[in-house]
């Protein structure tokens, strides 16, 4: 929801547009996802009655950590999160498909942006223990009521939110999430301000953003996913934690300022990607052009009385003139007039 919060500010009024208007369609398992930001939960939240697991794989890229020899098996699946948002990048960019096929895409899009830019959703590590890896920390356990493995540490962001925009979500109470939606989009977009002053697009590379970027393909997610993977090979995000241990302070803080930059680089990349990628539908284009046609008509009639305003006035000088060359004189006491 922070990424989707950090992309929708940077969109163009037409993407945005085009984004309200797909997002209509496919309002689903929970009535309250229609909204960009809300939209980005959905695809999580479809798994609420499981029967929508055929996607699982999407959310994810395993490159196994520390290296590919340490695991019994290969961890990428054919099925990951390089190929769904390429595969759901070319939806959005047909504006001929059906619009729940394209608003399938982009509720899609909106998450598995946000999962990416998790370093949990592009790694599993092998280990004695785990030697086909541990699901992106899924299988490492931690000392923690709140956050029972690592993955969950780090998808809640070091529990920077347990207080605030968590609380009025729990996973478990469908119900209690829905009510207190509104309440949540506002408080997520208040903090996605917050996180943009504290980590301001000047403050990313511009080879991070690729914010020139107009053609994509799979190479360029590909490429996002390793800026996740590339932290986890640093070290910390394994090295700094224990099995079945309890997150030191040191390392809760910095899983929570690790987590808040990418939300802000992820957010920045969306909007990227939605500018050059969601193609406008005719519906959207027709719209933006009988606004702009207004704007012209408006122009053209304002154009068109000043021109009537400066005839008038032309008349009118004409006939001050010609009345001035018929000065009137008292010649007689019979009123009689000379023409001048």
């Amino acid at each position: 929801m922070l990424t989707a919060a950090v992309a929708l500010k940077h969109l163009s009024p037409s993407k945005r547009k085009e984004a309200a208007d797909l997002l209509t369609h496919l309002p689903g398992y929970t009535s309250f996802a229609s909204d960009f930001v809300s939209a980005s939960h959905w695809a999580d939240d479809i798994k609420r009655n499981h029967d929508a697991y055929a996607f699982s794989s999407w959310h994810f890229i395993d490159f196994a950590y520390p290296n590919r020899s340490s695991c019994a098996q290969d961890t990428v699946e054919k099925q990951n999160i390089v190929v769904a948002l390429e595969d759901m990048r070319s939806n959005l960019k047909n504006a001929t498909l059906a619009g729940w096929n394209r608003a399938f895409s982009l509720r899609f899009t909106l998450h598995l942006m946000g999962d990416m830019h998790q370093p949990l959703h592009t790694t599993s590590r092998c280990t004695a223990q785990h030697p086909k890896g541990d699901a992106g920390g899924n299988l490492f356990k931690l000392n923690n009521s709140d956050y029972t493995n690592l993955h969950k540490f780090w998808d809640a962001m070091g529990g920077a939110y347990k207080e605030t925009i968590a609380a009025l979500c729990p996973y478990s109470n469908a119900k209690q999430c829905e009510a207190n939606e509104p309440k949540r989009v506002e408080a997520v977009k208040q903090e996605a301000d917050a996180l943009m002053l504290e980590y301001p697009k000047d403050s990313f590379d511009a080879d991070e953003l690729n914010v020139d970027r107009t053609v994509f393909d799979k190479d360029v997610f590909m490429k996002w996913a390793a800026s996740s993977y590339n932290i986890v090979k640093l070290g910390r995000v394994y090295g700094d934690v224990e099995e079945h241990g309890e997150p030191t302070k040191s390392y809760t803080e910095y899983v929570q300022t690790t987590t808040k930059r990418r939300v802000v680089l992820g957010g920045l990349r969306l909007a990227v990607l939605l500018n050059a990628n969601l193609a406008v539908s005719e519906e959207t284009a027709s719209g933006e052009s009988g606004e702009s046609g207004e704007r012209g008509g408006l122009i053209i009639v304002v154009v068109l009385l000043t021109i009537v305003s400066l005839l008038l006035g032309v008349a009118v000088l004409a006939l001050v003139a010609k009345s001035r060359r018929r000065r009137p004189t008292d010649k007689s006491s019979t009123g009689t007039f000379e023409m001048l």
